[in-house]
């Protein structure tokens, strides 16, 4: 399914995905998630307008990979996580084909970047806007948060079981290793 409404908000309806892309006309253009639980079963591809998760009552979770980022000559693409809750099993990558630079803003919610992915978002920015947390349980790439601003009381937990894990050289607000095991580094 394709969201792509150019020159007002649309609303991504709660439901069950095989695919779900949001390709809105211009950067200020904003998919809101309904309210309640939605699922993608396989991707999740943000490549030109913004995506919103505005609230705690919105949930989105992802089965396989999430790409936020615009071909060349697109408009700027946008993961808003807001204050709602979002987790990814696969990879999370930032796609850079724009100048632009693709955007990943966290205000009060949550995103899960899970243990069977590899988070890469060293082509975009990461920008917290309040005590948001981002947690990180699989491969993370070195520079995986590319340009990246904390918010107050923010938290990125790096947190990946039976294995080694990079974590990213920035300034982080809270930080937290909690990995699974005594021999995991």
């Amino acid at each position: 399914v394709v969201y792509a409404r150019t020159g007002a908000g649309q609303t991504v309806d709660q439901d069950s995905y095989e695919n779900l892309t949001i390709a809105m006309g211009a950067a200020a253009d904003t998919a809101s998630l309904e309210t309640g639980t939605s699922t993608v079963n396989k991707d999740l591809k943000v490549t030109s307008g913004k995506l919103a998760l505005v609230d705690a009552a919105r949930t989105l979770n992802v089965t396989q990979n999430l790409t936020v980022g615009a071909a060349a000559g697109a408009v700027k693409a946008t993961l808003e996580v807001g204050a709602g809750a979002m987790t990814v099993a696969g990879n999370t990558t930032s796609d850079n084909g724009n100048t632009q630079g693709p955007l990943l803003t966290i205000g009060t919610g949550s995103l899960t970047a899970g243990a069977a992915g590899t988070f890469n978002f060293s082509t975009g920015s990461i920008t917290f806007g309040g005590a948001g947390t981002l947690t990180l349980q699989g491969t993370v790439n070195a520079g995986a948060l590319g340009t990246f601003t904390e918010g107050a009381n923010s938290t990125v937990f790096y947190a990946r079981t039976g294995a080694g894990q990079t974590i990213d050289q920035d300034t982080y607000e809270n930080l937290t290793i909690a990995m699974g095991a005594a021999a995991d580094t």
